[in-house]
């Protein structure tokens, strides 16, 4: 097929009247009518340049580069749908044309042009065929030689927006006379019409329509509703945080169930009111209900409702959440055709109520700045382009201004109220200029519209608002939980917010899930699952006018302490699980507390409290080197062990620079591990700690070895050994078997080596350490290998990665790898050893973890040896291949030679 119309594109949009009711009446005659029809419609669209780029249902979604090939392709195929003779199952379709700018990525349109021709079609009635304003400009005198044209006027379609001049097309050969359009001015509402572009949220609109008993029909590449019909409920509740839109999607759904409800939409605007009892009366004007005196009006009201069928949207509820909870109810059980839609930051509460909970516009990867095509793809880029280029007329997103819009984005959390005055800013800043100063968001998003509600003119104002609704306790919590960063868990919250400090102040720990869940239910926190457990976490803008709050009313130093102890604690609890099989469940617990660890090593460096700091870091340096973090474990050590006179130096810090020079090491910066050891080792020498000396004794045979003093590496190894062989510390007495085990085998002295390391599993595999059995499973490997019995360092291999990946040993999994690629290659599975080298290879640069330069001669001769087997282009293609898989992939891939 040739390529998609591009640019500027025409859509003709068609679907079957009453399609539902044919199929419920006529079952069997429909599927070959419905075969007939699309056969009628390919021909007739593709005979005339166009391209079926969707079907939807019985929907076709077609595209022309050319007004006037739309045009003939809709009335070639109504001439022929009204030639046929149906039977019982008559076929009727309408159809609307419209052209517009529209973005083309990955075989779908993406753009308002779309929207307004499912608008327009769904205005339209049976047989009829709409053309907008748009393509009869683009057509130009083309179009006039085809057919004439009928000014239906100007109509405001479902979206809200301005009124678009509508034109009937019409020919001699196809009916003309047709009952008005079905836009919004047929039906019984009093939704306002909307000055800006609704942006996104096609997936909740049709969620929210289908909640509400409607349907809608989405014509792009969002996923439709996967609501079922018993879910179906005549209460929703739309919540979500200030300034997320709950308004604009209320309305916007609503108007898309337009013709759903006979009696009309009804909006009901809360927020200018303050007295619960004008609720009732609010509706009443609304309604044209007169109040009389005899009766109480909501008895005059609830009779006037019984038998109606209409939809309410009681709009802002939160500061009369008690009398709208009463009023819904007394509506719903009463007047059994009426439906309520509510937007809210906080739940009702009532029986039948389905909570809707509205999340930000999607925002792209902090690092995804780059590819304007796929930046385009997110909700919140889309709404800043738009607001900004309504703002300044020339403003466009480009490769210059991308990385900074893409921050504002991230910044702001996706809250349209947020991006909206942000992008408002743009008259007298640039974006660049706009990014740098969102540290201080709430003094430079301001002067909003001036026709907005006060809270919308501001963001402050719009957060001030949901904070003055709250009870002192759950302003002191809330403000409380902004010590968090990345979110939290229900009992750190209980440890670290609780206090006993000042009465007033006072929060007890068994009140704080109550307070906490009512956060949740007004919009201010948000919760979801992680790995089957229930974390908390506030959008950054929430977070940081909680903490002005914080620093204005609260002990901030007391609760920053409390929060490092807490993370202290955990981190001191995951240690020792570190070597045993649970380690991969405990690191990545701290994998999703990272932040809140990094925030407590911040507050230790920037208090001066550098001896608590220097105790965290050394409970992590094993979880740094695990998971490959080694980067990030480097300069928290060098931060905070440059900072600590030498008279102050303890176990603690001690263990500190073992850690440090563990991670230098990995990353082949020998220089420094061996500065980092020889502190360690005169620490633990006058301390006559032997087992410390031991670990020291040990780290220094590493960097000995890894410089290739094989000499030395043997002799700090043997003294290690000997000391832990006294104190029966048997996992190290294997660890250090294994050592001398690597020593031989880089002495090529594999009959030495091989029963060092079989007695190093066999202690392994006793004590439960899971990821040293792995490195021990891995040289028994090579040892094999050398030994050519590459079936069973095959199966050594393999385990090794297994365990490897069980436990997250990234650096372990990439060694692996490359051990399976040379078996590959002597299976002659050049083109999977080479894919394998790839991956590993990607891996090392991805957690920062080279080759050990004693590995490297090794490693390149194995290399060339694999480019020998290939042409050039080949070995690049493959390698290219490896480097891009996932993990996950990766894995497979080695586990299937």
């Amino acid at each position: 097929m040739a390529e998609l119309p591009s640019g500027i594109v025409t859509f003709l949009f068609t679907d079957i009247a009453g399609s539902t009711r044919l199929w419920e009446n006529n079952p069997e005659k429909m599927r070959p009518a419905l075969e007939l029809h699309d056969d009628i419609l390919d021909r007739a669209i593709r005979g005339n340049n166009g391209y079926v780029f969707k079907t939807v249902g019985d929907a076709f979604l077609a595209a022309f580069q050319v007004p006037s090939d739309a045009v003939n392709a809709a009335i070639r195929s109504q001439q022929i749908l009204q030639q046929t003779v149906w039977g019982e199952a008559p076929i009727r379709v309408r159809m609307s044309i419209h052209t517009g700018q529209v973005d083309l990525r990955s075989g779908d349109y993406y753009g308002v042009a779309l929207s307004r021709a499912a608008r327009m079609l769904s205005a339209a009635n049976p047989g009829q065929i709409l053309i907008s304003a748009n393509s009869v400009d683009y057509a130009g005198q083309s179009l006039t030689e085809i057919a004439t044209l009928k000014d239906l006027g100007l109509h405001r379609l479902k979206d809200l927006q301005r009124s678009d001049r509508i034109f009937q097309l019409e020919h001699p050969t196809l009916p003309k006379d047709f009952p008005p359009l079905r836009s919004l001015e047929s039906f019984a509402h009093n939704l306002p019409v909307q000055l800006t572009t609704f942006i996104g949220r096609v997936t909740e609109i049709a969620e929210l329509s289908a909640l509400l008993g409607g349907t809608a029909t989405n014509y792009d590449s969002s996923p439709a509703s996967n609501i079922s019909a018993s879910q179906k409920t005549r209460l929703v509740t739309l919540t979500g945080t200030a300034g997320s839109g709950k308004t604009r999607l209320a309305q916007y759904a609503a108007a898309d169930l337009i013709d759903s409800f006979s009696d009309g939409i009804w909006l009901v605007e809360l927020a200018p009111i303050h007295d619960p009892d004008a609720i009732i009366s609010r509706l009443a004007k609304i309604l044209g209900v007169e109040e009389t005196s005899a009766r109480p009006l909501i008895e005059v009201l609830i009779e006037h409702l019984r038998h109606r069928e209409l939809l309410i949207i009681l709009d802002n509820c939160e500061h009369l959440i008690g009398a709208c909870a009463e009023f819904a109810e007394n509506l719903l059980t009463q007047c059994p055709k009426v439906q309520v839609l509510a937007t809210s930051r906080e739940i009702l509460g009532i029986p039948s109520e389905r909570v809707h909970r509205l999340d930000s516009l999607s925002i792209p990867a902090a690092e995804d700045t780059d590819n304007l095509d796929r930046l385009n793809q997110y909700e919140s880029i889309q709404f800043f382009v738009d607001r900004a280029a309504s703002a300044r007329n020339e403003f466009t997103l480009n490769s210059k201004n991308s990385a900074s819009v893409v921050q504002i984005c991230r910044q702001l959390d996706g809250i349209p109220l947020a991006l909206e005055l942000a992008a408002a800013r743009t008259r007298a800043l640039s974006v660049e200029q706009i990014a740098d100063r969102l540290k201080d968001r709430f003094r430079l998003l301001t002067g909003g519209s001036r026709t907005a509600l006060p809270r919308h003119q501001t963001l402050g104002a719009a957060l001030d608002w949901s904070f003055e609704l709250l009870t002192p306790s759950e302003k002191r919590l809330f403000a409380r939980l902004s010590v968090f960063l990345g979110g939290w868990t229900l009992d750190a919250a209980e440890s670290i917010c609780s206090d006993h400090r000042r009465e007033e102040d006072h929060i007890d720990s068994k009140d704080v899930p109550d307070l906490l869940f009512n956060l949740v239910d007004k919009s201010l926190v948000v919760v979801e699952e992680k790995r089957g457990n229930q974390r908390f976490h506030l959008l950054e803008t929430l977070r940081e006018y909680a903490l002005q709050h914080l620093q204005e009313t609260d002990d901030v130093e007391g609760l920053i302490s409390q929060h490092f102890e807490w993370f202290r604690q955990l981190s001191a609890t995951a240690e020792p699980h570190f070597t045993t099989i649970h380690s991969s469940e405990w690191f990545d617990r701290l994998e999703i507390d990272i932040d809140n660890i990094y925030s407590a090593l911040a507050w230790s460096y920037e208090s001066g409290r550098i001896d608590l700091g220097i105790k965290l870091a050394g409970l992590l340096w094993r979880f740094w080197y695990i998971r490959s973090r080694n980067t990030e474990g480097r300069t928290w050590f060098k931060r905070l062990l440059q900072n600590i006179d030498r008279g102050s130096w303890t176990a603690s810090t001690a263990t500190a620079f073992y850690g440090a020079a563990q991670l230098a090491r990995i990353q082949n910066d020998h220089e420094a591990a061996r500065i980092y050891l020889d502190a360690c080792f005169e620490i633990r020498s006058k301390l006559n700690d032997s087992l410390a000396t031991a670990e020291a004794l040990n780290g220094l045979g590493l960097i000995a070895c890894d410089q290739g003093n094989l000499t030395l590496a043997r002799e700090r190894y043997e003294q290690s050994l000997n000391i832990y062989e006294k104190y029966n510390e048997m996992p190290k007495v294997a660890a250090l078997l294994s050592n001398l085990g690597g020593v031989a085998i880089l002495q090529q002295d594999y009959s030495a080596a091989k029963p060092l390391l079989e007695r190093s599993l066999e202690i392994y595999r006793g004590e439960g350490g899971y990821w040293s059995i792995a490195s021990a499973l891995h040289n028994l490997g090579v040892v094999c290998y050398h030994q050519k019995d590459y079936a069973a360092a095959l199966i050594h291999y393999k385990e090794a990665l297994s365990l490897a990946w069980e436990s997250g040993d990234r650096t372990g999994i990439a060694t692996s790898l490359t051990s399976l690629g040379m078996i590959a290659a002597y299976a002659d599975e050049h083109v999977q050893a080479v894919r394998l080298f790839g991956a590993a290879e990607s891996l090392r640069k991805t957690y920062d973890a080279p080759l050990p330069d004693y590995e490297r001669p090794d490693y390149d001769r194995d290399v060339d040896l694999l480019k020998s087997y290939m042409s050039a282009d080949l070995f690049t293609k493959t390698w290219n291949e490896g480097y891009q898989l996932t993990p996950e992939e990766t894995i497979q891939c080695a586990l299937d030679i």
